[in-house]
């Protein structure tokens, strides 16, 4: 039996038709078999036994073979803290029980088996003949061991299959995660102290020209071309290693298998492998060559731009200025059939002149890389704005409907061109002898809403969105930068502005801009 039980090379199933086997040659019963109970109610004696494996020719003794547990003679086994014997199954007044009319059992030994102390089943042997003695001490010791022994081996079998379902778990999920990181398009890795891949994604691994297995195992310099790149990756692996704290690297290059140089954007962290506990470096690399080919084409436009400003606000500006001193300068002097072409001389120069501060506006908006929001006083910034409407619109009238609320609201220093752009809009946009515009605001709750109304043509319905847009504006003859800057600059205050119909005739245009806390 101790043979049996320490063969290695011996199945679960092999050992236990092995004890059986022992038993019932040393019984001298025919049947032996190993039975799994599922109990409902021990009390009542309800439940199935489920033969799980036999030896003899009984019919209902069969490995598979199931029977109600109040028709079985293990019933009784697994209430007894000792073995079950029955020399006489007749003369032991079995002869209407249930089982015996089942079975029809003569002479019968079981004993209980248990796993990690719970009930499993029974392991018995059975003879349709009474046994000519009682079964002696030796015989009852032995279905106990056997009944233990039975119990051990499936104690081992369970633990060896949940070993097994973890390893497969184990592998299960590794193969998944596995599929997960080859699927994510920036380099993945992990490389241990000796500079070794632990592990490789195929981005990694592509960068190399290889597959993930050939990049496994070995370390940069067998990998990498140039050997400056790879003393600066192992420089950054062991400086994560030995300090234990992350290192975020913004950029650096690599030379690709095919000679290409990308430059990357890595994070390392420290990282102890699984199992050995040793040391290693986990990183996480973009491919960042790209977004850096274009910031540095932002960059040029910048320049490019930051170069246009610089023209239109002193050079085309200052020549616009030239031009109108000397029209009015001469517009005394000219013949009255020519006035009227000095006039348009002069409105084309100030409209230009107007342009040219809008388009100033726009560009210092678009160079601004970080915004500073701040407090500013809407009652002051709207007062300045309509003074200087009114002095620089002698034919318009700039009125103020209530009193300014003496509020702050989180804008910038551009806040004031958002409400110029409105009023020069109202001004000169509009098809009146005498242009009127009415300037109202007040606080609500969260905020400040400023309205400016005119008496102009209104806006059509179907503008009354895309007029913000760049390059819309009110007609063909307009840039359309005033109201986009408008809407650029509010929307970045994280308020809204839209236009209404006003009565009788005209638009007006509500500024909405939440108060500074």
């Amino acid at each position: 039996m101790y043979d049996v039980t320490m063969d290695t090379e011996l199945s679960f199933s092999e050992k236990i038709d092995r004890l059986l086997t022992i038993g019932v040659e040393t019984l001298g019963l025919p049947y032996g078999f190993l039975s799994q109970i599922d109990v409902a109610d021990l009390d009542a004696e309800t439940g199935t036994q489920t033969i799980a494996q036999a030896v003899g020719d009984h019919e209902l003794l069969q490995p598979g073979s199931e029977a109600p547990l109040s028709q079985a003679y293990c019933r009784k086994t697994i209430q007894s803290e000792d073995v079950l014997t029955i020399q006489n199954a007749l003369e032991a007044g079995w002869g209407d029980d249930p089982a015996y009319e089942t079975f029809e059992l003569e002479s019968y030994i079981g004993g209980r088996v248990e796993v990690d102390d719970e009930l499993y089943g029974t392991f018995c042997f059975a003879s349709d003949d009474p046994k000519a003695s009682s079964f002696t001490r030796d015989e009852r010791t032995l279905v106990q061991v056997l009944s233990k022994w039975a119990g051990y081996e499936l104690t081992q079998e369970r633990t060896r299959r949940e070993l097994e379902s973890q390893r497969d778990d184990r592998k299960q999920a590794q193969e998944q995660l596995r599929r997960i990181i080859d699927l994510v398009p920036d380099l993945i890795f992990a490389k241990n102290r000796e500079g070794e891949y632990l592990l490789a994604n195929e981005a990694t691994a592509a960068a190399y020209g290889q597959d993930p297995e050939a990049v496994e195992g070995r370390t940069e310099p067998e990998l990498i071309p140039e050997a400056s790149q790879s003393d600066s990756f192992r420089e950054d692996d062991l400086a994560v290693i030995e300090s234990g704290e992350p290192k975020f690297i913004p950029e650096e290059k690599l030379t690709t298998a095919d000679g290409e140089t990308r430059i990357l954007q890595t994070r390392k962290i420290p990282y102890t492998v699984p199992g050995s506990g040793e040391d290693a470096v986990l990183g996480y690399a973009r491919d960042v060559t790209e977004l850096k080919e274009y910031e540095a084409q932002l960059e040029t436009q910048r320049d490019n731009l930051e170069l246009i400003n610089k023209v239109v606000r002193h050079d085309i500006r200052n020549d616009l200025q030239l031009v109108l001193a000397y029209a009015e300068t001469v517009q005394p002097y000219v013949e009255p059939e020519g006035e009227s072409y000095i006039e348009q001389v002069l409105e084309a120069a100030r409209e230009a002149v107007e342009i040219t501060e809008v388009a100033r506006d726009v560009t210092d908006v678009m160079l601004q890389s970080t915004v500073d929001l701040h407090p500013k006083n809407i009652r002051a910034v709207l007062t300045e704005v309509i003074n200087a409407a009114q002095s620089s619109n002698e034919n318009a009238v700039v009125t103020v409907d209530g009193p300014l609320p003496d509020v702050e609201v989180l804008a910038d220093d551009m806040l004031g061109s958002v409400f110029r752009n409105l009023l020069k809009n109202a001004i000169n946009h509009n098809d009146k002898t005498v242009p009127a515009v009415t300037v109202a605001a007040e606080r609500d709750e969260n905020t400040v809403v400023v309205r400016v109304a005119d008496n102009g043509p209104g806006v059509r319905a179907e503008h009354k969105r895309a007029i913000f847009q760049e390059g819309i504006g009110f007609d063909s003859e307009g840039t359309g930068l005033g109201l986009y800057l408008v809407q650029t600059l509010v929307d970045r205050y994280d308020g809204t502005v839209s236009v209404e119909d006003n009565e009788p005739t005209g638009a007006v245009f509500v500024v909405e801009i939440p108060v500074s806390e």
